[in-house]
Parts: structure tokens; sequence; C-alpha cells
């Protein structure tokens, strides 16, 4: 990670659950000391430009009545309106078909996760800004537009790939791993989203997923 964090003045990250192995004071110092932009903050936000980016932490409670839901609650209800698209990103997922099932390795979303994927939606039909929601820890990439949100899971980096049991009605139903990175520019008018998917075989990059968000 080192040339990544090292090649831009703003490196953002969400805590995710292998950041917490071992002693976990120790691990949240390393973690800290890395990601300069939380300023020490479990979860945090901050904008550039239209969007609001709302840094999450799904290895703690989310659930209604909890700090962070209070937390993020207030920071949707008082995004500035100079502010068209709210990206939110936290490891756990909020919307995926991964799951279980005998040797196959996946992770299946958690009761109260879902529960704040569906409070998420509740906020994105109303709002005037759009909501992007990125996740982790499922080894592919999944996407999935849903009551005013745009749910993505994008953890095909370099870890051993998880299966996916993919519908045809998915936004996105590329079979097989999907080692990508997902590229956004966005201006006050618009939202241009790109997955570049890499080709193990060939060894070639290309566009593997796209989609067009207008401002509202």
């Amino acid at each position: 990670m080192k040339p990544l964090i090292e090649s831009t003045s703003l490196f953002l990250a969400s805590i995710g659950n292998h950041d917490l192995k071992g002693n976990k004071d120790k691990a949240l110092d390393n973690f800290f000391g890395r990601i300069k932009a939380a300023q020490g903050h479990r979860y945090y936000s901050l904008q550039r430009g239209p969007i609001l980016f709302v840094i999450l932490n799904s290895n703690e409670p989310l659930n209604p009545g909890s700090p962070q839901r209070k937390w993020i609650a207030d920071q949707l209800a008082g995004v500035p309106d100079s502010v068209k698209y709210v990206i939110t990103s936290m490891h756990h997922p909020m919307r995926t078909r991964s799951r279980q099932r005998g040797l196959t390795r996946g992770h299946e979303v958690l009761p109260e996760h879902k529960e704040f994927a569906t409070w998420l939606e509740s906020v994105g039909q109303k709002a005037p800004y759009r909501i992007v929601s990125f996740s982790g820890h499922v080894h592919n990439y999944e996407r999935y537009p849903s009551n005013g949100v745009m749910f993505i899971v994008s953890g095909g980096a370099g870890g051993r790939p998880h299966d996916v049991e993919r519908d045809r009605g998915d936004a996105y139903a590329g079979a097989g791993p999907t080692y990508h990175y997902c590229l956004i520019q966005a201006t006050p008018n618009e939202l241009k989203f790109v997955m570049r998917h890499y080709d193990t075989e060939q060894q070639t990059w290309s566009d593997g997923d796209s989609f067009t968000m207008k401002a509202r």
C-alpha cells in the first residue's frame, strides 16, 4: 500500500476486520499512522468538490440508536447545497449475493447491515443529492441500484476470489473472479463511474462495468 498512499495527498480508508487483528490498540495506531485523513477517528467525513465522502466503521454498531447511526444521520441531514453526491464506504457489505456454502468461501450480509441499507435507501429516496455506497469484504465485484442508492461491492484486488451467484437482472452479471479497481469522475452535473477489469489470462485491462449518474 505504501506507493499508493504516498502517491496522493488525500488517501481515505475505512477500517476493516483485518485491520483489527492482534492487539487492537496497536492495530488502530498502525491504521491512523497511515490514514492521516481520519485524524484519529474511527468514522469520519470530508468534502471534495461536489462529493461528500462518509467513511464508516462496520466493525462497530450501525443499528438505530447507536452513536455511529446518530452521527451519520446528522451528516446526511446537514449536507451542504454544494454537495451533489454522497459516497459512503464501509468494509462489510450491505447488499451482496455472496454466501458461505460448503467449501466455497463467501460472506453474507449481516442483519444489522441489511437494516442499515434499508435506512440509507429511505434517505436516498428523498435527498437532494445522490448516494453511492461502497463496501468490500466479499472478494469480487457487485453492483445493485436500489431505491435511490447505488450499492457497489469492490473487493477484487489480490485476495483469493469468492464465488458470487449472479442473476440475469443484476446490473453486473460477469462470471468468475473480477479483479478490478473503480474510477469515479464527478462534476456538479454528473458522476461517471467505470470499473476497470483485469483479465488474468490475457493480462490486459478493460472497462468491465460503467454508469453515469445525473445530479438532482
